[in-house]
């Protein structure tokens, strides 16, 4: 009876004909419809951000809307945008970092509970000697 009634109407129009009813309810949009869905994009709930890579895009903005701090949703820094401004925060000067540059990679001292002995050093894109990775498939947290 139910699906005979909802067949013959839009997900749209069986939400406000039970909404009008008193009945709480809400239509299950898809990814195409909550992109584009004037509501969302009026309160800037989907935005539009400028990538230097890959150009504009559309993502999720913030939910929370606080007057006295606005948020800006901006692009996740790229790799390593930000490389010389950490390493000097850690501390090193500018020409202890240009040697740390070989050939345009970053040779980086392991951490202290990474290093197997000291003095070795990484490359960023490798595991430290002395960690594990994670299995590939079918891991899970047991809570064992």
């Amino acid at each position: 009876m139910i699906e005979a009634w909802t067949l013959k109407r839009t997900k749209h129009e069986v939400m406000k004909i039970l909404a009008g009813a008193g009945v709480p309810c809400g239509a299950c949009l898809d990814t195409g419809e909550v992109m584009t869905d004037p509501h969302l994009l009026a309160r800037e709930m989907i935005v539009e951000v400028q990538h230097p890579v890959r150009g504009p895009y559309i993502t999720a903005g913030n939910p929370i809307k606080l007057p006295a701090s606005p948020t800006t949703i901006s692009t996740a820094p790229l790799l390593g945008q930000h490389r010389q401004e950490v390493l000097r925060e850690l501390g090193y000067s500018d020409s202890a970092i240009a040697k740390l540059c070989v050939r345009g990679r970053y040779l980086i001292p392991a951490p202290r509970w990474a290093a197997a002995r000291s003095g070795e050093v990484w490359q960023g894109s490798r595991r430290p000697r002395g960690t594990r990775s994670l299995p590939r498939r079918g891991w899970a947290p047991s809570g064992r």
